[in-house]
């Protein structure tokens, strides 16, 4: 994983946690002190509230695209037309997965979601990147306000929170995610490669840590023979590293699926 990741996950779960808390606690507040409101957690209302929460976005745009593909759709929906109106407006960071990113829009390309958002020269072009991410849509809007959907259905599922601790959090370890992903040109690159089988098994033994003797023998090879299409692999991701060559080649879904 990242650096980071492990922490990233806990927290991202105490923030899930902490919105049911506060769902709870939603019922003995008033509409004026309330630091969270429930919003109608179906895809279609959810995608309302994040437009209108990115149009009005006057400093700094984050979109988390980790959740339900339908609520992931309609943010990107939303994100489109919240944009092109507004020519000053920031330019949106969004961290996807590589399914969430295949699956946002209905289109086959895989540059599907940039065309979708960047259809015209004066449009606001946003940056993404992919990173393995929680089940979790969320929307920052100015730092200030968050709009979350979980993937799970119950109290809290979907909520907009203004509670500074959980928005500066959320903030936070969006910062901390985005410094280590690997960002969507270098994702297409990898994906239009024509990768030999061979390869995909060598990156599940780099990402697993398996010895060089160890990996050499399962795959039937010499140790140098090995070593040479770990050093091949490592040069075509840009890894400094074995460890990240397995790390980017999992976020980039180069990895097989049966491992």
């Amino acid at each position: 994983m990242l650096p980071g990741t492990k922490d990233m996950e806990r927290e991202l779960m105490e923030v899930r946690e902490l919105l049911a808390a506060l769902a709870v606690r939603r019922r003995d507040q008033t509409a004026s002190d309330a630091q969270v409101t429930v919003v109608e957690p179906h895809h279609d209302a959810f995608g309302a509230t994040a437009g209108v929460l990115m149009s009005r976005a006057v400093s700094s745009v984050e979109v988390l695209l980790a959740g339900l593909p339908q609520v992931n759709g309609t943010v990107i929906a939303a994100l489109r037309q919240a944009l092109p109106p507004y020519t000053a407006h920031p330019e949106p960071r969004i961290l996807c997965t590589p399914q969430s990113w295949r699956c946002a829009v209905p289109l086959s390309s895989e540059c599907a979601l940039l065309s979708a958002l960047s259809d015209d020269g004066d449009t606001v072009r946003p940056e993404v990147r992919m990173a393995r991410l929680l089940p979790l849509t969320a929307v920052i809007a100015d730092g200030e306000v968050a709009l979350l959907r979980t993937g799970k259905p119950g109290p809290g599922a979907a909520a907009v929170v203004r509670a500074p601790s959980v928005v500066a959090s959320l903030r936070a370890l969006f910062d901390t995610v985005w410094q280590g992903a690997t960002g969507v040109e270098e994702y297409l690159r990898l994906r239009r490669r024509n990768w030999p089988e061979v390869a995909g098994k060598v990156l599940v033994r780099l990402r697993d840590g398996v010895s060089d003797d160890t990996a050499a023998r399962e795959l039937a090879m010499s140790v140098r023979t090995y070593r040479r299409h770990v050093a091949d692999i490592m040069a075509l991701l840009g890894a400094t590293s074995r460890f990240q060559a397995g790390v980017r080649a999992a976020e980039a879904g180069l990895l097989p699926r049966d491992g």
